[in-house]
């Protein structure tokens, strides 16, 4: 089965649109899955991804949040990465999302998520995106262990399905 490409389109807080070429790997009512697969070494929040690695992005249009499972070419875990999100609409060959600034890092060695970027938010923000950071932040710490053991499985589903690793 051929892949089937896949566009992602991230609208950053200050507008700047950022688009990522992937493949789908999944895909049902309000909810997408989709492969981007690192062509060389790069580096992210200063961990260095190697050639191979893959980010299994899992996007919901009902929820606040979206996360990129990072795998290394061997399918072992490097990372999980919440970005704090509005506005995902899943379309045919596209899913276009609102970054809300703040994310959170959480690595497989057990040790406490990292919140990201919250001093970016700006004062000015409207009271609306500043709630939903708020609400979504702290309910992303509240089930984390949950959300993180689920993804876990389903990544691993998806690799096993398609004999990704």
């Amino acid at each position: 089965m051929v892949p089937r490409k896949f566009t992602e389109y991230k609208t950053t807080y200050f507008g700047r649109t950022l688009a990522f070429e992937c493949t789908l790997a999944e895909r049902s009512p309000g909810e997408v899955v989709i492969i981007y697969e690192i062509s060389k070494p790069m580096t992210f929040t200063g961990i260095t991804f190697s050639s191979g690695s893959k980010s299994f992005g899992y996007f919901w249009e009902k929820r606040n949040y979206n996360v990129y499972h990072w795998k290394d070419k061997i399918g072992k875990t490097i990372m999980l990465y919440f970005n704090i999100a509005k506005n995902t609409t899943i379309l045919e060959d596209r899913v276009l999302w609102s970054d809300l600034i703040v994310d959170l890092e959480v690595f497989p060695d057990g040790r406490e998520p990292l919140i990201l970027d919250e001093d970016e938010v700006p004062i000015t923000i409207n009271a609306s995106d500043r709630k939903l950071i708020d609400t979504t932040k702290h309910h992303l710490q509240s089930q984390i262990q949950e959300l993180t053991k689920e993804l876990e499985m389903r990544t691993d589903r998806i690799i096993a399905r398609q004999k990704l690793a």
